[in-house]
């Protein structure tokens, strides 16, 4: 490794620049700056430390970082409950963050659901907390509430506050009545009628003016707060206007020293990345290896103070089972039959986005899942050759929707689970979608 100590120490001399480290309870030893100036190895603690004395990133101490000192950031010093399988990607997120101190960085950590997405951001932000970073989070999941959530978490309020005290607040920092008003409205604040008017009778460019310098102003809020991660969870949730809001918020942070997490599953607006995150870091998060799994099981069992398992079969059918997917292990952990349940959330999500899909749609989902988990071009053109819409366009929305990947000469399920629950909602007589009252069952 090549140290670029020497232009980073600022006319200090070695025992000057070990004493200022020393009154800072940084572990830098005279030694220590020697071997680094002479391209010699030193403790992984000491790189970090040199860092946070300069207030630099690691990349601009050392040309070429190897691999094992971002493992060494991602599991300690401080001890933390591990996140099983994930450590190349805590990793990253430590990098960014450590870029973070002197530029915007942005990270969106995407995947199928269950995947472990919160765990993982949960999981970096509970690491940051600990390290007496400032950190923020937000979730998607509850559309109707998440602007009034987003203003009062920049605020630094709680969103259980009644809209006096909210008007209050953001009257405080607002420059304009316009921007009052229009935060007042983004909160879900009911607006007087003279209010009401002043925005409604704005054009659609004056309006799209104000709902910048209404971010610009919550952001300049948020600045004074040292905040140094904001992860917003759930992204595919948002409506339209709200990613708006984010995009704007994430365009107009440009300058400033933080970390900004988005975390998404890859469907519907999400199945193809918006320009606005074009610029992002991506983090995707693949199914876990068999050997993280078999740790993720052991770990479950004892984490949650379950039954002694009799034999290794139950955890190995519901390991091979859940196939990478930590949410499904889990669920089938917990399952008398493992071989047999299907996880009730896995369940209800799956007829959810069946609700996505037209007639002609949900026929071949089920043409699909009675040919097998993985169909080839060739055997799907000769189904949708007699239909009147085109099969790109069918088998785009079963991929949208979260049912599919495609392959080269072929389009697999995302999970054999999701093939299952479709093949059997499948009815032998009429082929149409059979709601089961045990439902999560397997039908024999």
């Amino acid at each position: 490794m090549h140290f670029k100590i020497v232009k980073k120490k600022n006319g200090l001399s070695q025992e000057k620049l070990a004493d200022e480290c020393r009154a800072r309870r940084l572990s830098v030893s005279i030694g220590s700056i020697k071997r680094a100036e002479a391209g010699k190895n030193i403790l992984f603690r000491t790189i970090i430390h040199l860092t946070e004395f300069f207030n630099i990133t690691i990349e601009d101490l050392i040309d070429e970082p190897p691999l094992s000192l971002w493992g060494y950031l991602a599991n300690g010093p401080i001890q933390f409950k591990s996140c099983i399988g994930r450590n190349w990607e805590l990793s990253q997120l430590q990098k960014l963050q450590m870029q973070s101190r002197t530029s915007l960085q942005i990270a969106y950590i995407y995947g199928m659901q269950g995947l472990g997405k919160t765990t993982l951001v949960r999981h970096f932000l509970s690491r940051m907390e600990q390290s007496h970073r400032r950190t923020l989070y937000l979730c998607g999941l509850n559309q109707n509430t998440f602007l009034r959530r987003f203003i009062c978490t920049l605020l630094d309020t709680s969103e259980m506050c009644d809209d006096e005290r909210l008007r209050s607040q953001i009257k405080a920092i607002a420059k304009s009545s316009l921007v009052y008003f229009y935060l007042l409205q983004l909160s879900g604040t009911e607006l007087n009628k003279p209010e009401s008017k002043a925005l409604n009778s704005l054009s659609k460019t004056r309006l799209y003016e104000v709902e910048v310098l209404s971010v610009m102003v919550l952001i300049q809020n948020l600045k004074q707060r040292a905040v140094s991660v904001i992860a917003i969870d759930g992204l595919h949730h948002l409506e339209e206007r709200q990613l708006r809001v984010m995009q704007i918020f994430t365009k107009n942070m440009m300058i400033q020293p933080v970390l900004i997490i988005f975390a998404l599953t890859d469907v519907f607006r999400f199945t193809y990345l918006p320009d606005w995150l074009h610029s992002s870091h991506p983090i995707q998060l693949k199914s876990l290896q068999p050997d993280s799994m078999d740790a993720l099981a052991n770990a479950e069992v004892n984490t949650k103070h379950l039954q002694p398992m009799a034999d290794d079969t139950h955890k190995k059918m519901a390991v091979q089972r859940a196939k990478g997917n930590p949410s499904v292990l889990k669920a089938l952990i917990k399952s008398k039959r493992p071989a047999l349940d299907f996880p009730e959330e896995f369940f209800n999500n799956v007829q959810t986005m069946s609700t996505h899909l037209t007639e002609i749609e949900y026929r071949l989902l089920q043409f699909l899942a009675a040919s097998g988990p993985s169909v080839s071009t060739d055997i799907i053109e000769s189904f949708t050759s007699k239909l009147s819409k085109p099969s790109i366009t069918l088998l785009h929305k079963l991929v949208r929707v979260g049912f599919l990947y495609p392959r080269s000469e072929a389009y697999i399920f995302r999970h054999t689970l999701i093939w299952e629950i479709v093949k059997s909602q499948m009815s032998d007589s009429n082929n149409n979608l059979v709601y089961p009252d045990h439902k999560c069952r397997l039908q024999a």
